[in-house]
């Protein structure tokens, strides 16, 4: 297995420990308990501007590339792109939302809860048809592939002070969340 799907791999398993903490917060949210919406907002604060530009645009590139190399893994390579697209606009969602009961708007519980469980749920789903359907493919991707995705996924990575503010804010939601993630 290259690095790369292995560095994903562990890196899904801190998205789901953060799913984890944001499904804690839902159940004291659902049992009419006030859940702490500023550790919510940080959680998705970090999936929607980190997970979703960086992670997924480089897995993006990754799908494309054995797509073009395996045409049989266009199709799945395909439908996860655009759940990538799905994911972050229901991320996005969810944040303003957030911001908003932070901000003091008045919103039906209902609806923020079953947005924020849409979106843990479909992000769950997706995160596992990426490790069972195209991860075991990507281990064919040669060495200079890789290095190609790098390279282009350099550009698309942030100036060193905004990647240091996710990497501070990833430190604070992994210690709220107590969980031994490593750091992005």
């Amino acid at each position: 297995m290259s690095k790369h799907v292995s560095d994903w791999q562990r890196q899904h398993a801190g998205f789901g420990r953060l799913l984890d903490l944001l499904e804690t917060q839902l159940g004291l949210f659902h049992d009419g308990e006030r859940p702490d919406y500023d550790l919510m907002l940080d959680v998705m604060y970090y999936m929607s501007r980190y997970v979703d530009p960086f992670h997924h645009a480089k897995e993006d590139l990754a799908f494309k590339r054995l797509a073009r190399q395996q045409p049989s893994a266009g199709a799945v390579a395909d439908a996860l792109q655009r759940e990538h697209s799905q994911i972050a606009a229901a991320g996005a969602e969810l944040v303003e939302e957030l911001r908003a009961v932070v901000g003091g708007a008045m919103l039906s519980r209902r609806t923020v809860e079953t947005q924020a469980r849409a979106y843990v749920d479909c992000l769950r789903r997706h995160i596992r048809r990426e490790e069972q359907e195209l991860f075991p493919m990507l281990a064919r991707l040669r060495t200079e592939d890789w290095l190609l995705i790098d390279s282009i996924s350099h550009f698309l990575a942030c100036d060193e002070r905004a990647m240091q503010g996710y990497r501070t804010l990833h430190r604070q939601i992994a210690a709220a969340a107590g969980c031994d993630c490593v750091t992005v």
